[in-house]
This record gives structure tokens, C-alpha cells and sequence, in this order.
């Protein structure tokens, strides 16, 4: 997919693509698989590319630091929701980005799976 959508510089096989949503454009930050340069249903192929970690600092910096909440928030692993529902804590373990049950619910960034990519992110732009 680097050869069609930019290559994020964060780590592992993620890439930049933007998507519309509810009238407003988005920035999307995860894996995505596009099959022989044809962009069409990526809903269907996208998935976690970063880090609790590393979405957790993106937030921070550029948001409030919630998964589930403001401009930046951590969607499901797979396909893009078109409501933009946000990812439902579970116990922390690989794979999960937003690893608890407390309110507000907070990044899964547990020692153990700190190089797990199990984030997929999706920024809220103002245009």
C-alpha cells in the first residue's frame, strides 16, 4: 500500500489515508491492504498499525488523551465504522488498544504489550 498512500513514519505498516464521515473529513493512521492499486471498499481492508503507546502520545499531544473522546479518537481493529464508534475497554492484553473498563477509559499501554500494534486512530480535521 506504500506505493498508493503515503507510509506513516511512526512504525510497522502504517499509512495515512483520509476518509469522509458524516460530512467531515478524517485522517486515518493503521494498516491498510490495497489490492493491485484499486481503492475501492478500504473500509473493508484497513486495520491496527500503531501501538497503544504510540496512539496514546498522538492523543496527548494533539488532543484530550482519551481513546474514546475529542478529536483523535482509537476506532476497532478492521473495518472503519461509519458512525465512528469508538473501541469498548476490555483487560489489557495483545492486540487491545483500549485495555480497561474504568470511565473515562484509557489506553492500553501495559509494559506487556508494548509492541503489539493494536491501534488504528482517526483525526477529526477542521476543513
Amino acid at each position: 500500500s506504500g506505493d498508493y498512500l503515503p507510509r506513516a513514519k511512526i512504525s510497522y505498516s502504517s499509512t495515512v489515508h483520509i476518509y469522509s464521515s458524516s460530512g467531515r473529513n478524517q485522517f486515518a493512521i493503521g494498516a491498510m491492504t490495497i489490492a493491485a492499486g484499486v481503492v475501492t471498499g478500504y473500509a473493508n481492508n484497513s486495520s491496527a498499525g500503531i501501538t497503544a503507546l504510540e496512539a496514546s502520545n498522538i492523543d496527548t499531544k494533539m488532543d484530550d488523551g482519551l481513546p474514546s473522546s475529542g478529536v483523535v479518537i482509537a476506532l476497532p481493529d478492521g473495518p472503519l465504522s461509519s458512525t465512528l464508534a469508538p473501541i469498548a475497554g476490555v483487560a489489557p492484553a495483545a492486540n487491545v488498544c483500549v485495555g480497561d473498563t474504568n470511565t473515562p477509559e484509557t489506553y492500553a499501554t501495559d509494559l506487556d504489550y508494548l509492541d503489539s500494534p493494536s491501534c488504528f486512530l482517526s483525526i477529526r480535521t477542521s476543513f
